[in-house]
């Protein structure tokens, strides 16, 4: 039935788009990014994962830290081992040998002065004096006489060996020597970071441990390393029978004449 009246007089009613209480249509709201809140929470979420990883880090950058300064320290306790057992061994005159690392020698002075530490064993020699400014390398033949003295070492090369501010370590190195051995002696290297001599007090003698730690751990009083080991005055091709000598009389035994290497006496 056709009704030209209902289509004059009634028309389909259209309803205005709903409003989100911020003013944007759907489609603007997915676009119109963060609100302030939660703006907020990310920025609390992320510092609260910073607080937590931060201990972390440091843990780890300062336990590594130590470690690669102990090898260096090993290295450095090391090479002053080798090079005593050089002059030593190389052969030549036993008296200037002697003399190059005797403190007290004066025409000339000595080279590489390693004091001599009385009434102690190698292990228990005292540690360095401390508080103190350990001797720059080119004041050693002059100054190093002591065995509770130390000698700056600087271990990068581009390091300014004249600059107390530029030394990495500071080592302590002695002798003590073996009853009844005109040939052999004990040497002791003990390596401490350097500001442990320039502001410590009441050092140790034993090697630090290595574990974790957050800060500078046990190298502000204790050595990085420490080792000991022998040393003989040696003519050419004689170091083993030395070393047979020596070993005889800190043991208190005596090697026979057939158990020893031909040329020995």
């Amino acid at each position: 039935m056709n009704i030209p009246w209902a289509r004059r007089h009634f028309r389909p009613i259209h309803r205005p788009p709903v409003m989100p209480l911020n003013g944007l249509t759907a489609n603007q709201a997915s676009v119109a990014g963060l609100t302030l809140l939660e703006c907020l929470a990310a920025i609390v979420v992320v510092g609260m994962i910073g607080a937590a990883i931060t201990p972390v880090l440091v843990l780890s950058v300062a336990t590594r830290v130590q470690s690669q300064k102990a090898e260096q320290a090993l290295a450095v306790a090391q090479g002053e081992i080798d090079r005593v057992r050089v002059i030593l061994e190389q052969g030549g005159d036993r008296a200037d040998a002697l003399r190059d690392l005797d403190p007290a020698a004066t025409s000339p002075p000595p080279a590489n002065p390693l004091p001599t530490a009385a009434g102690s064993t190698i292990t228990e020699v005292p540690a360095p004096t401390a508080p103190a400014v350990p001797i720059l390398p080119a004041d050693v033949s002059a100054d190093f006489d002591q065995p509770t003295q130390t000698i700056a070492v600087f271990v990068d090369p581009t390091d300014d060996p004249t600059d107390p501010d530029d030394a990495d370590f500071a080592v302590q190195r002695f002798r003590v020597e073996a009853p009844d051995v005109e040939r052999g002696f004990y040497i002791g290297v003990r390596v401490y970071d350097y500001q442990a001599i320039v502001d410590g007090d009441n050092l140790g003698i034993n090697e630090g441990s290595l574990g974790l730690t957050s800060s500078q751990g046990e190298r502000v009083r204790a050595p990085m390393a420490a080792l000991y080991s022998t040393a003989f005055v040696t003519a050419e091709g004689t170091a083993f029978c030395n070393y047979i000598d020596f070993d005889d009389a800190a043991g208190g035994t005596t090697t026979a004449d057939d158990d020893k290497p031909l040329g020995c006496e």
